[in-house]
């Protein structure tokens, strides 16, 4: 909408089969298996990959419609010549164990220690994801100086621009948005509305990513209280011990339209909490201190929404979902544009 031709860099998803030699005994056991009632996965697909392919068959259609990808195996194979720019930014692309477990490349990467001088490099929202640095001493030099050859810095959370200060001696990193929040409401409406999603099968939406039995007493106990519906828009796709047609993941449409059709939230999910505010949905966040405590705390505070926080079931009040909506709707106008012009500055510059 700015004006510019833009493609994301993902890799490929490989398919991996049993061994050729192995596969008729392999899939000739499941069928026997699968007659006497003792296995429930799918006869021809069994490996991580094969799953994955099941698990996004929804969400990887809405990908292949709206996102631009630019499939590759390593960055280096990146045709530098193509583009004037690359943006490194959003959910925890900073922090050490994912990036380097997804991209099998060290930190300086992250960084874009591998473009070209002429090539303009930013940061929108890039996410260390926690409030400890994470980086070893080499990496920690290296980045450094890769850093004060960004046109523009900018992190997701306030500890990130801590981190940048303290860690890399650059004072110059802003705080900005989670990516998502740069569109409205009513962006996110015309997609599910464009497939004419169905409407949802409840009205208190439960997008719960770790499930425990003091959340789901919690939910049953408010749902009677409140007289709402509990629902869900996400799969079993984290349980590896659920059946592979539990773990396929709702169209993202369908995801959209929960939010949309929901009088509640009661989440674990930073993702979660950024569309309840967009959609202007009162919300229960349980801290999730394994995903990034400093994620939640960075967003609420910018809304002045840290009651919507808590750490324990015991922790919750009905105030909670008392939210002026008219001021929390004013500091998203605010910050959305101010983020704009940040990232108008940094590719102009």
């Amino acid at each position: 909408r700015m004006g510019h031709e833009v493609v994301v860099c993902d890799k490929p998803m490989l398919i991996e089969l049993p061994p050729r030699g192995k596969r008729l005994i392999i899939y000739t056991k499941r069928i026997i298996k699968k007659m006497l009632g003792m296995y429930s996965g799918y006869i021809l697909i069994s490996t991580p990959n094969n799953r994955t392919r099941i698990e996004r068959k929804y969400t990887q259609q809405f990908i292949d419609k709206y996102i631009h990808r630019y499939i590759i195996r390593k960055l280096s194979e990146i045709h530098q010549n193509d583009i004037d720019a690359i943006v490194v930014g959003s959910d925890q692309v900073w922090r050490a164990y994912y990036f380097r477990g997804f991209w099998s490349a060290d930190m300086t990467s992250a960084f874009l220690g591998f473009c070209e001088d002429r090539i303009k490099r930013i940061s929108y929202a890039a996410s260390f994801g926690t409030d400890t640095w994470e980086f070893d001493e080499e990496e920690t030099k290296k980045c450094s100086e890769l850093i004060k050859q960004f046109n523009g810095v900018s992190t997701r959370e306030k500890s990130g621009v801590e981190l940048c200060s303290s860690y890399l001696g650059y004072d110059k990193c802003k705080h900005v948005l989670d990516p998502t929040m740069l569109l409205n409401k009513d962006n996110y409406i015309q997609l599910f509305k464009n497939v004419n999603a169905p409407q949802s099968e409840g009205n208190m939406l439960c997008y719960i990513l770790d499930e425990d039995d003091e959340k789901a007493n919690f939910i049953d106990c408010l749902s009677k209280e409140m007289n709402l519906k509990p629902f869900r828009v996400n799969s079993e796709v984290e349980n590896p011990n659920a059946p592979i047609e539990k773990r396929c993941q709702p169209p993202v449409e369908k995801w959209l339209r929960g939010f949309y059709d929901a009088n509640i939230v009661l989440t674990d999910s930073f993702h979660a909490c950024v569309f309840s505010i967009l959609f202007n949905k009162p919300f229960v966040a349980f801290g999730n201190e394994k995903r990034g405590m400093s994620r939640f705390t960075s967003l609420l505070e910018v809304f002045g929404l840290e009651k919507c926080l808590i750490t324990s079931v015991n922790d919750f009040s009905p105030e909670i979902l008392n939210i002026d909506w008219q001021n929390v709707n004013r500091i998203l106008a605010e910050k959305r544009s101010e983020c704009l012009r940040y990232l108008q500055y940094s590719i102009d510059k």
